[in-house]
């Protein structure tokens, strides 16, 4: 039983997603799976993975055909590769990225779960590395990147990484941590599915923001993966997602007093910003719906403040109201 799984999703990128994978294939630790999701790709993407990855590449296309099950839409190929098992799913009708992740993850065997995204190229060393930290620091329950990742080549590792412990405010934060190229435990996940289909954009902030509640998270300073980097998700519009994760992680009974303030802080700005991107768009309605859970929040953070004395002071969020959007 392989110890690593390595989770690909991927939605009609078949240049791409073929140039990760054979960096992933090329890795000098070899005791892993890979499993490919793909969410309703129409470029072919299936059928050239077939013929790459497949024992036969004339028979790929109707390989491809005969693995349809019609009742569910979906398909479900295994492949080999030297030592590799390799996982192919396909979902007919797209169902988002968290979905792609989530029928992935939930095959996965292994000890620790890898994510990659279509157009990364791993460093040969990066899963020996990574391992190796993990390993070595049973504290650490989860590994990311570097804060600024250049999207040039990946570098030769230093020969003992230093990870770098990542504190929950880096998680709550919009961007956020990102996802491609982390390795967590298994125990972070369990076996369910970690990522919520609800949400069409931003399930990674979700994420990281449930897993950074309750885990250590560190960051390697080494880039042992290229790719063009990712570009920040900023839009005003986005904060609705992380203001249902954010709410989600509030409520969740999982948060220390700290963490607890500190969501409650960024959910005042972040509906503060909705608030007012509705309001010159002459959305009133939705506008006065998030005004409406702004002043919420900033009452929260007030409790907060008398409640814990550690809070005593700090008026960041209070300010907000008298910042009336309505």
């Amino acid at each position: 039983m392989a110890r690593v799984s390595v989770v690909v999703p991927c939605s009609s990128q078949k240049e791409a997603v073929r140039a990760t994978v054979d960096s992933i294939l090329n890795q000098t630790y070899d005791d892993y799976e890979l499993l490919v999701s793909d969410d309703g790709s129409t470029d072919g993407t299936g059928v050239e993975m077939l013929a790459h990855l497949g024992p036969d590449p004339s028979r790929a296309e109707r390989a491809w055909l005969e693995s349809l099950q019609e009742e569910t839409g979906t398909r479900y190929i295994q492949m080999i590769r030297g030592n590799t098992l390799i996982h192919y799913l396909h979902q007919v009708l797209s169902r988002g990225v968290g979905a792609a992740r989530n029928r992935a993850v939930t095959r996965t065997v292994g000890e620790y779960i890898a994510f990659a995204e279509p157009g990364d190229v791993w460093h040969k060393k990066k899963l020996a590395v990574q391992i190796d930290v993990l390993d070595t620091h049973r504290d650490l329950h989860a590994l990311i990147g570097p804060k600024a990742p250049t999207g040039g080549r990946p570098s030769s590792p230093r020969r003992k990484p230093v990870p770098q412990l990542v504190e929950f405010d880096e998680a709550v934060q919009p961007p956020g941590l990102s996802l491609t190229g982390a390795v967590l435990r298994r125990s972070c996940l369990g076996w369910d599915a970690p990522f919520d289909e609800n949400l069409p954009a931003c399930e990674d902030f979700d994420f990281w923001l449930r897993i950074g509640s309750r885990y250590q998270i560190a960051r390697l300073a080494e880039q042992l993966q290229s790719g063009a980097p990712a570009k920040p998700k900023t839009g005003w519009s986005l904060d609705r997602y992380r203001v249902y994760a954010l709410e989600k992680s509030f409520q969740s009974g999982h948060l220390t007093p700290t963490q607890r303030y500190r969501v409650a802080e960024v959910l005042v700005d972040r509906c503060a910003r909705l608030a007012q991107g509705y309001r010159q768009r002459e959305n009133l309605e939705r506008s006065n719906f998030y005004e409406r859970k702004r002043k919420r929040f900033v009452i929260e953070v007030e409790k907060l403040d008398v409640s814990d004395p550690l809070f005593a002071g700090r008026k960041t969020s209070r300010r907000r109201l008298t910042e009336a959007t309505t």
